[in-house]
């Protein structure tokens, strides 16, 4: 629960904040796949129960945080990482340590992720 509400403010979100999925194309109707979480959820629901907060951060999260980084040097070393040439770096740095996106988004105080696209790219738990 302290990691999901630290993760939270670190966001700048209120993990008693409630949020609903709604369906990208709703033309898509009865044979759209079911919601990856309870809808309505908090945010604190969210990066409790459902997304994985420590794992290992993929190659692509690391990328869309990345995106979200206002520090120039913090966006590159994320591309870095992700890409072929950081291979090793990212095997030592993130896989070896068992660096998950809580401990990015506190090694990296310029990262702000919007939650949506957070959420999506965590691995669930």
């Amino acid at each position: 629960a302290a990691l999901a509400a630290a993760t939270a403010a670190r966001l700048g979100l209120d993990p008693l904040s409630t949020f609903r999925l709604r369906l990208a194309h709703p033309s898509a109707g009865l044979d759209a796949p079911p919601p990856p979480l309870p809808t309505p959820c908090t945010v604190g629901q969210a990066l409790r129960w459902v997304a994985d907060l420590r794992a290992a951060a993929s190659k692509p999260l690391l990328r869309f945080l990345a995106a979200h980084a206002a520090d120039p040097a913090e966006a590159a070393r994320l591309r870095h990482l992700s890409s072929r040439a950081g291979k090793e770096e990212y095997a030592a740095h993130v896989v070896a340590a068992g660096r998950g996106a809580a401990e990015l988004l506190q090694e990296m105080p310029s990262l702000s992720p919007p939650l949506g696209g957070f959420l999506e790219l965590l691995p669930r738990l």
